[in-house]
């Protein structure tokens, strides 16, 4: 089947679809308001966020990796067998990558996308283009301040523009 050009806003829940299909296990993606049928919503996430799983006998797991671990406990399709051929220090440079790319990365693009402002008129004018004027507003004058007032408490968002391109390229 072809993929859509981007699967969800959210890297997390990106992340997550991209292990299950690597691991070639059985799953529906769900939401934007359409759940498939399943009767699964946000309020069954026990972190009221995505990404989640609601798993076969009805145990719920949040959080990208954490989903992920417990696909593996349960030995759910060839989860088990990605990483396998891994030394225990190829593992470790993996989780260092993995927490850089989430606790560093994540943030500069959060700040490129929602606080600076032309950037934010492109990425919400696709991001959002399914929603109605009305919606838009409300995204724009409530919550688009909102999460760049999470991202100045988190610290990327007082850094100065100019510094954002440095501290992605410092991950890598």
């Amino acid at each position: 089947s072809q993929l859509p050009a981007v699967i969800d806003a959210s890297p997390f829940v990106c992340k997550a679809e991209a292990l299950l299909r690597l691991a070639q296990v059985d799953h529906a993606l769900i939401g934007g308001g359409d759940d498939g049928g399943t009767g699964i919503t946000f309020d069954d996430s026990p972190t009221g966020k995505a990404p989640f799983a609601v798993f076969d006998d009805g145990a719920v797991v949040a959080d990208s990796q954490a989903v992920f671990d417990e696909v593996v406990r349960r030995g759910l399709g060839r989860a088990a067998v990605l990483d396998a051929h891994l030394s225990a220090e190829q593992r470790a440079h993996g989780a260092l990558l993995v927490a850089a790319l989430e606790d560093r990365l994540y943030f500069v693009v959060l700040v490129e996308r929602w606080a600076v402002r032309d950037n934010y008129a492109a990425y919400s004018q696709r991001l959002f283009a399914h929603v109605n004027a009305a919606v838009r507003a409300v995204l724009r004058l409530v919550v688009r301040p909102g999460v760049v007032d999470v991202l100045r408490g988190q610290g990327a968002g007082r850094q100065p523009r100019e510094r954002l391109p440095a501290m992605a390229r410092d991950v890598f």
